[in-house]
């Protein structure tokens, strides 16, 4: 099982929650497709709860802070330094849509900005809040994967702000490393929707596609946008009651040790 107790490094994915009007729906939903439970955030904020896999941190969930606001998955990148990765952001074509500041309990520090090509995501500075815990396994966030119109205009952008180096691009996918190590990936993806040129997506690790598919349309108003077979095993993407869309991914199995 992969854990971590420590900050993740600058540039990696390290956290994932998601917005929502109905939170008590959304618990449930999500706990029962994925084995969550859920507790108080670190910081302690009213309208949020950290999901736990095993006890430990999976991802977040909280309410809608306005009726205009989407529901949707926001993919938070760490960083050692807030405010200057923030002013990268700018001085790299991209926008602030929340100025950093700190949240919680000593829970951290956070800024909400948009890339240059529109992809929405979060900046974090681990405080109490390290982020995940657990991850990987099932019901865990297994990768953050930005869509683009422009991959070479995306790599572009977060290799100015995080320094990111690369994996071969095979097929319109690239791997993005930090440290030398994959972090995440970016997907030449034409098929966004109007007016959306760039978006982050949460893919869930699940044991079984074709299990999690079935569980998730037992839930009235989720539907099943695609599935499919990728290099990565057996997908699915699916939208949420509130339009929030994810992915899961089945993982191979593990042999067992001997």
């Amino acid at each position: 099982m992969p854990t971590r107790d420590t900050a993740w490094p600058d540039g990696s994915p390290c956290w994932a929650d998601l917005s929502v009007e109905d939170l008590g729906s959304a618990k449930r939903r999500y706990g029962h497709l994925f084995g969550w439970d859920t507790d108080d955030s670190p910081g302690g904020d009213e309208g949020y709860v950290t999901c736990l896999k095993n006890g430990r941190a999976a991802a977040g969930i909280m309410e809608r802070t306005s009726a205009e606001e989407p529901s949707a998955w926001l993919t938070y990148l760490a960083t050692s330094d807030v405010d200057a990765t923030t002013q990268r952001v700018v001085e790299a074509g991209g926008a602030v849509i929340e100025e950093p500041k700190d949240v919680g309990r000593g829970a951290g520090r956070l800024a909400v900005v948009r890339d240059a090509s529109g992809g929405v995501l979060a900046l974090w500075g681990a405080g109490a809040h390290t982020g995940f815990q657990v991850f990987g396994e099932p019901g865990t966030v297994a990768a953050c994967v930005l869509l683009t119109r422009d991959l070479q205009a995306s790599r572009a952008f977060y290799e100015q702000v995080f320094g990111y180096t690369f994996g071969v691009e095979q097929g319109g996918l690239v791997t993005f490393l930090v440290d030398g190590q994959p972090a995440g990936a970016m997907h030449q993806a034409d098929q966004l929707p109007d007016g959306v040129d760039a978006a982050w997506n949460v893919h869930f690790a699940v044991a079984s596609r074709d299990a999690t598919v079935a569980m998730a349309e037992m839930e009235d108003d989720t539907d099943i946008l695609m599935s499919f077979d990728s290099p990565a095993g057996p997908e699915a993407v699916i939208r949420g009651p509130e339009g929030e869309v994810f992915n899961v991914t089945e993982l191979p199995d593990t042999p067992p040790e001997e």
